[in-house]
């Protein structure tokens, strides 16, 4: 409970009904507690600001930063992100660049692109998919298959997309990787994220 303004009340009552003679006595000390009452609020205000910048720097994740910086730097403005919807929800306040599988931050030229999305990434062949979504890069998260239900086609190619970052060769281990480099080139990575250009193959 804050009691500083009923302090301050009670020194303007005790001025407005005191002789000038008596404010002059007991003047300083009357400063003295209204200066004590003023660092008392501040150290207060300081607690309660500090206890707030914990919170924001809790949250601060500099792999998630960088990611934004090289999507802002080294992409086209009219480049267009898949992912997890988190990371594009993300993408698209950040960075501004379209994505192509977010309910909230859907993009006006991708509408009918994002209506078609479900039936593109489960039924049809990753070329195909490329060709029709028309997407520039793929984002994936180190985390994201690993959460995710293993039968889904998305979460297995995105587990594909992970493992073909791991091989900067071109002797890629199963035939799935080597199809996936024809479509897919691994233009950024740091510990939590990688970054897959589109490769539009005739």
């Amino acid at each position: 409970m804050n009691i500083i303004p009923e302090v301050i009340l009670a020194v303007f009552y005790w001025f407005r009904h005191l002789s000038s003679k008596r404010v002059l006595a007991i003047g300083p000390v009357l400063m003295k507690i209204g200066i004590f009452g003023a660092l008392f609020s501040l150290s207060r205000v300081a607690l309660q600001l500090r206890a707030r910048l914990n919170d924001l720097r809790e949250f601060y994740d500099p792999d998630t930063v960088d990611l934004m910086n090289w999507i802002s730097t080294h992409t086209n403005p009219d480049a267009i992100f898949t992912g997890s919807m988190q990371l594009m929800a993300g993408v698209k306040l950040c960075t501004g660049r379209a994505i192509a599988n977010h309910p909230h931050y859907e993009d006006a030229r991708l509408r009918e692109k994002t209506r078609r999305w479900p039936d593109l990434w489960l039924a049809k062949p990753e070329l195909v998919k490329t060709r029709t979504i028309s997407d520039s890069y793929h984002l994936d998260e180190e985390t994201w298959s690993a959460l995710q239900q293993p039968n889904q086609a998305a979460v297995r190619l995105c587990s594909e997309l992970t493992q073909l970052s791991a091989h900067h060769s071109e002797n890629y281990p199963t035939l799935q990787q080597r199809r996936l480099s024809r479509l897919f080139t691994l233009v950024y990575e740091n510990p939590t994220f990688y970054i897959f250009k589109v490769n539009f193959v005739a």
